[in-house]
């Protein structure tokens, strides 16, 4: 048993070897980042540094959603935090910023999964109430589409799909859908894996949630790996994988990578870091054939508050693919980034049309 011990650490070890000489692929970015920002741009009155910064860094980090968190569910299914009275003023604010963004309403859903959450979507009244807050906040508020932030969602929950149906509903065809889902893990001979199934999607219920929405923003941290390689070694796994369960979905994908600093036994911030996971990612990306490659639109950042100025250079460096401050001095600067087109027919409103 010892020696089988050893060799496998040795196999473990050669393999890790040959990953890290393989050479990482160029940036695969195509200006359709995402960035979730905090709950001041809503609730709050950020300070004009910070407006004149959060500019520089959309525009220089080619950002085309803006995941503006806005409040969480209670138990009940109504939102933590009222509308502001002047919310629609704050989002008018966020275009002159952030013209060329969309601007998605970031919800919150705690979850009874695993007994983390109050929030029971078993519960139609309170699917419906979700629905409801989240077609005011486009109809009355001005935003653009919504973001849903539901944790943990188990691999096949049907009350997931149903809100996903309800809120569809209720702020329309037009309205831009986005969730955030959880990562992906094997099934082993068309089983679920106990536990891992209550916070990991199969290939199936990706599917079945691409049907539903407009885009997906993989949570693709949390990944508890303990080294950056292994880190980058799971998102060379996660991505490919993610992405070649949508198939020919036109629903858009990201991939999210952390941020923050804060240490848990799921994140360490040596391994799961900016670096590590955009390295991670274009590893995944590269394992692709370029007509799926395709489908990758980019990555989010999680999150805003949490970025440093180090962090959007090594952003800029390794996935806009700028070079460092002392390899373009005395260059000609480059075309500014006007933003790019996202869904078919889907066209972000003007601050006038939503007066």
């Amino acid at each position: 048993m010892r020696r089988l011990f050893k060799i496998s650490s040795i196999l473990l070890f050669v393999g890790i070897v040959g990953w890290m000489l393989v050479p990482i692929p160029g940036p695969y970015n195509r200006g359709e980042n995402g960035l979730w920002m905090g709950i001041e741009w809503f609730q709050g009155d950020p300070s004009p540094t910070q407006r004149s910064a959060l500019r520089s860094h959309i525009s220089d980090g080619q950002i085309r959603y803006l995941f503006v968190y806005t409040t969480w569910m209670t138990a009940d299914g109504t939102p933590r935090h009222a509308i502001p009275k002047d919310a629609h003023d704050k989002i008018q604010q966020l275009r002159s910023i952030a013209p060329q963004s969309l601007l998605l309403a970031w919800i919150g859903i705690p979850l009874t999964t695993l007994g983390r959450g109050p929030v029971d979507l078993d519960n139609q009244e309170i699917r419906t109430r979700i629905a409801l807050f989240s077609r005011q906040l486009v109809q009355e508020v001005g935003f653009d589409g919504i973001h849903l932030d539901a944790e943990p969602v188990p691999d096949g929950s049907l009350s997931f799909l149903r809100l996903l149906d309800d809120v569809r509903d209720a702020v329309g065809k037009e309205a831009f859908l986005s969730i955030a889902g959880e990562d992906a893990f094997p099934r082993l001979a068309g089983r679920r894996l106990p536990y891992l199934h209550q916070i990991k999607w199969s290939a199936d219920y990706y599917k079945e949630v691409a049907q539903r929405v407009d885009q997906i923003v993989v949570m693709t941290y949390d990944s508890a790996m303990p080294l950056g390689i292994l880190y980058e070694l799971w998102l060379g796994w996660q991505v490919p994988e993610i992405t070649r369960s949508l198939g020919h979905s036109e629903t858009e994908l990201l991939f999210g990578i952390a941020t923050y600093e804060e240490t848990t036994w799921t994140h360490m911030p040596w391994a799961e870091n900016v670096k590590t996971g955009l390295r991670g990612i274009r590893r995944g990306v590269g394992r692709l054939p370029p007509a799926l490659q395709k489908k990758v639109n980019g990555v989010a950042l999680y999150a805003e508050w949490a970025m440093e100025p180090s962090e959007w250079e090594v952003y800029q460096q390794l996935w806009i693919g700028k070079e460092s401050a002392e390899e373009t001095e005395d260059k000609p600067t480059g075309t500014t980034w006007t933003g790019v087109a996202t869904s078919p027919g889907y066209q972000a409103p003007s601050a006038e049309s939503i007066q």
